[in-house]
C-alpha cells in the first residue's frame, strides 16, 4: 500500500520499514503519532522562546516542539536516568541544537533559575487511549494504580506550573481516556493554584478506518495560561 502523504506528514502501512528507513536514519524524520503531535502543537511554542518539556522521553514532542522553534531559543528536554538518553540521541540524529537535556532530580528546580515562555508536562499515566499498541497496559490498571498515577499527574502538574513566568502557557497531555487522571487533575489544580485558567482542553478518542490517516491513537490535553 501507498503512503498517504501531508504538508508535514506521511502516514505508512504497517508493513513500512519504519525502523531502517533511510529518513529516519539520516535524521529527516520520526514516528509520532497525531494525537501526540497535536499536544504539542497545542503550546505554540515561536522562535527565540524559553521551553520546558518535563516529561520529555522518548522524545517525540520534544523534537516537534524544537521543530516549531525552528531550532532557535531554549528547549530544555528532562526526563529519568535511562530515558533522557533517548531524547538526546533524537535530537542529534535531527541536528536539532536548541535541545538541551536533563536528567530528572527529585530535590532540584527543573526552572533553571529562570521561568519558561511555555512548558509541556506529558505525564506517566495509565495508557488506556494507546491499547492497540500497548496491550500489556490493561493487565495492571487497577484502582490503586490509578489513585497512584493521579497523585504522580497531580504533583508533576504543580511543579511544571511553577516554572511558567507570569503571562506563560502550559499544555498537560496524557495517552489515558480516564477522566480521573484528565479532566479531573486539571480541574484539581485550576481550584487549589491562583491565577491560572483553562483555554482549551481536547479528549481525543482512538479512531481507524478505511484510510491510513484515519488511525490514531486517544489521548488528552489542556492548555493553561497564568495571569500576567
Amino acid at each position: 500500500d501507498a503512503a498517504q502523504i501531508t504538508a508535514d506528514a506521511a502516514w505508512l502501512p504497517p508493513s513500512a520499514p519504519v525502523a531502517t528507513s533511510t529518513l529516519i536514519r539520516e535524521g529527516l524524520a520520526w514516528v509520532q503519532d497525531p494525537t501526540a503531535r497535536k499536544a504539542a502543537a497545542a503550546l505554540e511554542v515561536q522562535p527565540g522562546q524559553r521551553v520546558l518539556d518535563l516529561c520529555a522521553a522518548p522524545g517525540g514532542k520534544t523534537l516537534a516542539l524544537a521543530m516549531e522553534m525552528q531550532d532557535s531559543g531554549t528547549l530544555v528536554a528532562v526526563d529519568l536516568p535511562g530515558r533522557i538518553e533517548a531524547v538526546r540521541d533524537a535530537a542529534e540524529r535531527l541536528g536539532l541544537t536548541v535541545v538541551r537535556t536533563r536528567v530528572a532530580d527529585e530535590g532540584a528546580d527543573p526552572c533553571d533559575d529562570e521561568p519558561f515562555d511555555a512548558v509541556l508536562v506529558d505525564v506517566p499515566c495509565s495508557n488506556t487511549g494507546v491499547l492497540a499498541r500497548r496491550p500489556e497496559a490493561r493487565l495492571g490498571f487497577t484502582d490503586a494504580k490509578l489513585a497512584s498515577l493521579v497523585e504522580l499527574q497531580t504533583r508533576l502538574l504543580a511543579q511544571a506550573a511553577a516554572c511558567v513566568r507570569p503571562g506563560g502557557r502550559l499544555v498537560y497531555s496524557t495517552c489515558s481516556l480516564e477522566f480521573e487522571e484528565n479532566e479531573q487533575v486539571i480541574e484539581a489544580f485550576c481550584r487549589s493554584a491562583a491565577g491560572w485558567s483553562v483555554q482549551s482542553s481536547e479528549l481525543t478518542l482512538p479512531r481507524w478506518g478505511a484510510s491510513l490517516a484515519d488511525w490514531t491513537d486517544g489521548g488528552f490535553a489542556a492548555r493553561l495560561v497564568r495571569q500576567g
